[in-house]
């Protein structure tokens, strides 16, 4: 008798359930400001992960390199030679392997948000997002020189795309989900809210409109606000005021600009040969390699290891 009482409410209340996602379905459909509170929804999740997957990176770094647990690993003024050269190296094998895996297993490569919205109507994969999002902590958290922006970005729009899909949200609707959840993620990570909306709107919408500016706001806000009542903006900027800026400053900027465009234009120039010299490594082996390589340049100065806002800061005091 237990059992079929236990049966009956368990029917009564998945019908009830059922009853309220189709009711809160019609109200998506309905009227698009029902959008607004989903993407404050979407940005507080959103936050949350954030912050998690930002004290993960950090405690690997404590623990990996035995910094202080306030001290970001690119700002610390030395770490240990053989930790440096090791633990790099063994992240990039990790990651060398899962790809080795999964072109052994053929499986697809992962879609990011730019993708998904320009090519699939938002629709994102949660386990590739997780996938990606687990690379990129692995990367960083072993002290490669990565930030973890693209995890953000990926894990948020993948959240936002599984909840779009799971209340069946129109296309166009869908991809504007996906934009609020990538932009609650850099609002999060940097306590920016504008930024994070400009991000999306710019990168993942692909456009500007009013209609989309309410609800990728609002998510921008609950994401920043999230983070910053946690445990504050993982990457927090701040700096001293800046005095007036002369013309002598005005030529050092100038003559700054030109090195610095140069600088990447001789970078992109040699990507392509470097990608060649690669391609006779084993797939596997290719980021252990690049690890040891930055592990190298660490031994020098730390501040190339990890995402480097913590070296930002420190040269931007001095």
């Amino acid at each position: 008798m237990a059992l079929v009482l236990s049966t009956l409410s368990h029917i009564i209340d998945r019908k009830a359930s059922n009853r309220v996602v189709t009711r809160l379905r019609a109200l998506l459909r309905s009227n698009e400001f029902y959008l607004i509170p989903l993407a404050l929804v979407i940005g507080v999740a959103t936050g949350a992960i954030v912050t998690v997957m930002s004290l993960i990176a950090q405690v690997a770094h404590v623990l990996i390199y035995g910094i202080p647990i306030d001290v970001r690993l690119s700002a610390n003024a030395w770490v240990n030679p053989i930790i440096a050269l090791i633990a790099p190296a063994c992240g990039g094998l990790i990651l060398g392997v899962m790809e080795w895996l999964r072109r052994r297993w053929k499986i697809a490569a992962a879609v990011d948000p730019v993708e998904a919205n320009a090519l699939r109507g938002g629709r994102l994969s949660m386990r590739d997002s997780i996938v990606v999002s687990s690379q990129t902590l692995v990367s960083n958290g072993s002290g490669a020189s990565v930030g973890l922006e693209a995890g953000y970005t990926q894990i948020g729009a993948g959240v936002a795309s599984l909840l779009g899909q799971y209340l069946t949200l129109r296309r166009n609707d869908l991809r504007l989900i996906v934009g609020c959840g990538a932009a609650a993620a850099i609002a999060a990570a940097f306590g920016a809210p504008i930024t994070g909306a400009f991000y999306a709107c710019e990168l993942i919408v692909g456009v500007y409109s009013v209609a989309s500016a309410a609800p990728i706001l609002a998510a921008s806000l609950a994401g920043a606000l999230t983070s910053q009542y946690l445990t504050g903006a993982p990457y927090s900027l701040e700096i001293q005021k800046v005095g007036a800026v002369g013309f002598e400053q005005y030529i050092a900027l100038f003559v700054l600009a030109l090195l610095v465009a140069g600088i990447g234009i001789v970078v992109m120039r040699a990507s392509p040969a470097v990608e060649r010299l690669f391609v006779r490594i084993p797939v596997w082996l290719r980021p252990a390699i690049g690890g040891v390589c930055v592990g190298a340049m660490a031994i020098v100065t730390p501040q190339v290891l990890a995402a480097g806002h913590g070296a930002m800061l420190l040269d931007l005091h001095r």
